[in-house]
């Protein structure tokens, strides 16, 4: 790992990251005071994000090793409509880095910005909630996903429906 202390902050906005989305499953937590916490934590770390890759490029797997890939990648999936540029720029970067990236992380990004752009997703990999119920955002060439969600290790679609409770 060339960048150890990168490493370390990527850990530790994931983990802010983390603890403040897991405050909206608490029982007595008003939603949109939570939701306007997760808004700022996005906006900070996604800019503490643009200086990193300022700073070194793309956090890739060699750079940063696996969790701090991993970390990079979960700050910019959870940036956000008004990212979507930075999203995409990242995204080309990981095209980019294909032999030096987590591959299944390169197919929730794709996902994450078609479904934003409200086009089919490639992967199977978003799913909204309809009428209290979790449903797959609408995926392009739905009889060949399997095919495609191997490629870059996912497990079946299947799988992952029943693993989220979707339908």
């Amino acid at each position: 790992m060339k960048y150890p202390n990168i490493a370390k902050k990527l850990s530790i906005m994931a983990k802010l990251d983390k603890e403040t989305r897991n405050k909206l499953e608490l029982k007595n937590i008003n939603k949109e005071i939570a939701w306007n916490n997760i808004e700022k934590i996005d906006k900070k770390n996604t800019k503490k994000l643009k200086e990193i890759i300022s700073h070194i490029g793309l956090p890739t797997v060699s750079m940063v090793g696996k969790k701090g890939s991993l970390n990079a990648w979960l700050i910019v999936q959870h940036s956000g409509m008004s990212e979507l540029n930075f999203m995409k720029k990242y995204l080309k970067m990981m095209e980019y880095n294909m032999n030096d990236i987590i591959p299944y992380t390169y197919a929730y990004l794709i996902d994450r910005i078609y479904m934003l752009e409200k086009k089919p997703q490639i992967y199977g990999t978003q799913f909204i909630e309809k009428n209290e119920k979790i449903k797959p955002y609408l995926i392009y060439d739905i009889k060949n996903v399997d095919k495609r969600r191997k490629q870059v290790g996912l497990n079946t679609f299947k799988e992952t429906k029943k693993e989220i409770g979707a339908v």
